[in-house]
């Protein structure tokens, strides 16, 4: 009875309730495009609705932190001519750059067949890696386009989900940057889909 009984304590102690939390603030170095569009941009604050994120933010749905990293992604991706920050004076032919995401967090939940792989097997499930949580990465949002006068030009959506399998031995922070980095990517590359069609 020694075996059965330990594995339904370990299986117990690791197997946690759900969380949910915000996706981080932080862009992955963008893959760098080979010229750079004739178009110069200027980038409004970012604006997440996400309840966690708004929740962990201090109640703003605006962050500093986030607006910079994303100026940085967009000056790294050499997709542009030239990115202003907020506040910086705008040129006549720029055009104003405003990304809001509504959904942007990371649900990790407990795999449905951990419990009973680790009893079958006494634990051995647990030590050879077996899954015990799955994360789910949320991002949906929208890339509006106005003009320097506030006209706008263009709108954009994108949805992106990933799931990502957790054991014993990656344990650590929930992570949903692939899912961050594709939807910044998708919305861009709509985008200059567009702007490609004009210069044509």
């Amino acid at each position: 009875m020694k075996g059965p009984f330990a594995a339904v304590l370990l299986s117990l102690s690791l197997l946690g309730g759900c969380v949910t939390v915000p996706q981080g603030t932080d862009f992955p170095a963008p893959g760098k495009a080979a010229s750079p569009a004739q178009q110069s941009v200027a980038l409004a604050p970012v604006e997440v609705t996400d309840k966690t994120f708004v929740k962990w933010n201090a109640g703003q749905t605006q962050s500093s932190g986030m607006t910079l990293s994303l100026a940085n992604y967009l000056r790294a991706s050499n997709r542009f001519s030239n990115v202003r920050m907020p506040g910086q004076t705008l040129a006549a032919d720029d055009q104003v750059l405003s990304f809001s995401f509504d959904t942007y967090n990371v649900h990790r939940r407990p795999y449905g067949g951990y419990f009973p792989f680790a009893l079958i097997t006494l634990t051995g499930y647990i030590w050879f890696g077996g899954t015990s949580h799955i994360d789910e990465s949320n991002v949906s949002g929208r890339l509006q386009v106005s003009d320097a006068q506030g006209k706008l030009l263009h709108s954009y959506q994108t949805r992106q989900y990933g799931e990502r399998s957790i054991s014993l031995y990656s344990m650590g922070p929930v992570n949903g940057s692939p899912e961050r980095q594709s939807a910044v990517a998708d919305l861009l590359d709509q985008y200059q889909s567009d702007l490609g069609k004009q210069t044509q």
